[in-house]
């Protein structure tokens, strides 16, 4: 891990589209707040310039298809920042897939495990609305994740 708090790819540290076309907002609504069941259907890194809280690292963006039965689907991007300061949503979030356990100790971020279940991968999430001004200034009102969902102890994975 380098000395500035950002955490490498492969680091060891502590604690797409659907159907092959590509996400169309009208395909999907905006879901009332409450907990869904997802599944993770995008994984893209990329590099984080930096910002007055954190310093360039790296960034992976991972989509979500949130499914709200006969209310519709709603599809959400959720940004990652690999940087000791986010570690802990990292792990919320790989919790809630099954791919990590909390007091499991000095562990890589499985990524690739991550991408290579995409579409197969999932769990649960508490999501609430957001509304936020466009460039247009119009109000859009989207979803977004309040809090990751871990399974109970007892349907975690034996393999991380």
């Amino acid at each position: 891990m380098a000395e500035n708090g950002c955490i490498g790819w492969d680091d060891e540290v502590s604690e797409e589209n659907i159907d092959g076309k590509e996400m169309s907002n009208d395909a999907f609504v905006v879901l009332p707040d409450g907990t869904y069941p997802f599944k993770v259907n995008k994984l893209e890194r990329k590099t984080f310039k930096g910002s007055d809280k954190l310093p360039p690292c790296g960034e992976v963006d991972i989509g979500i298809i949130v499914d709200g039965g006969e209310k519709g689907r709603s599809y959400i991007t959720k940004h990652f920042y690999m940087h000791t300061k986010t570690l802990g949503m990292i792990y919320d979030f790989l919790a809630a897939i099954g791919l990590h356990k909390k007091g499991s100790g000095k562990t890589a971020i499985p990524w690739k495990k991550v991408e290579d279940g995409l579409n197969e991968l999932g769990g649960q999430v508490k999501i609430k609305s957001r509304t936020w001004k466009n460039r247009d200034g119009e109000n859009v009102v989207q979803n977004d994740v309040k809090a990751w969902v871990a399974p109970a102890a007892d349907n975690m994975p034996s393999e991380y």
